[in-house]
């Protein structure tokens, strides 16, 4: 269900980004881009990942092993550098609205940097991921030579990829609200139409807010665990009860982090009017275009 919901969730969101003509705004580039991230997450991970968990074996291929993990990292990098650049060019845009700091009119390399960074970052999923015979099953995991290694590893990619970007994106945030929730339309001819801009504005922040804010909440229950139990080796040591009651921890923990990659679509669907506008016309026009069908095939 969680798969499903993703996957039309994601291309839903990206059909109505591409086509709309109200969500054409300067940062729809990013959040399309962000829609790609998580439809990676839904079709190349979440399947292979829950399956993995529930049945507490890998049944697929070997060489999928490395690829799941690797694609996995893949998005939460690029979904998390995404929502970085644009709460960066956020800031830019309203605390300081008279220079040019837009994002948008370089969307194109900016994106382009994101995904070569998040490759670069997981690249090393592809060497150290392998499956293993555990107690009778086969596992797919992290295959390292050096304890120390593993765990240097596990803190870069939680400081790069959870971190730093939330932390830079609530000093950003903060600002932005403080400077605009203090900001007054100026008392001239166009005080409704900046009255109106503002508004827009605040709008634009909350929902971009509210999408980091399910991102950290989502993330840190499995950032915690894995941090845990790579630093003290819990799973090493801990007996078939203790084993039974992480695993679960961590299924839990698992799916909530991939859910995550459905809630974008819901909390566009109600915090942005221009995405539900175009949707509507999007399915009206698409219900024209069956109905159009069926009168031809009834008259045939």
């Amino acid at each position: 269900m969680t798969t499903l919901l993703a996957i039309i969730g994601n291309i839903t969101t990206i059909i109505v980004f591409i086509k709309g003509k109200r969500s054409k705004t300067d940062i729809r580039p990013f959040l399309l881009n962000l829609a790609v991230s998580d439809l990676i997450m839904a079709i190349f991970c979440i399947p292979f990942s829950f399956t993995h968990e529930l049945l507490g074996s890998w049944v697929f291929s070997k060489p999928m092993c490395p690829i799941v993990v690797f694609l996995q990292t893949v998005s939460v990098t690029s979904s998390v550098s995404t929502n970085m650049v644009v709460g960066i060019d956020r800031f830019h845009a309203i605390v300081s609205p008279l220079k040019s700091h837009n994002a948008a009119s370089r969307s194109k390399i900016i994106i382009l940097c994101i995904w070569i960074f998040a490759v670069s970052l997981s690249a090393v999923q592809l060497k150290v991921c392998d499956t293993s015979n555990k107690n009778g099953s086969v596992r797919c995991g992290e295959e390292w030579p050096d304890d120390g290694l593993r765990i240097a590893y596990s803190v870069l990619v939680l400081m790069l990829t959870y971190v730093i970007p939330l932390l830079i994106l609530t000093i950003t945030y903060s600002i932005v609200g403080c400077v605009l929730w203090k900001r007054k339309a100026p008392g001239n001819a166009d005080a409704i139409r900046d009255s109106y801009q503002i508004k827009s504005k605040k709008k634009v922040v909350k929902m971009l807010v509210t999408i980091v804010t399910f991102f950290g909440l989502c993330w840190l229950p499995l950032h915690t665990f894995i941090l845990v139990i790579e630093v003290t080796g819990m799973d090493k040591h801990a007996d078939a009860h203790l084993k039974k009651i992480l695993g679960h921890l961590y299924f839990v923990a698992h799916w909530l982090s991939m859910s995550n990659s459905f809630v974008n679509p819901i909390i566009y669907g109600f915090m942005n009017e221009n995405f539900r506008y175009d949707l509507r016309t999007l399915l009206f026009q698409l219900v024209r275009v069956f109905l159009g069908i069926l009168k031809v095939d009834t008259k045939g």
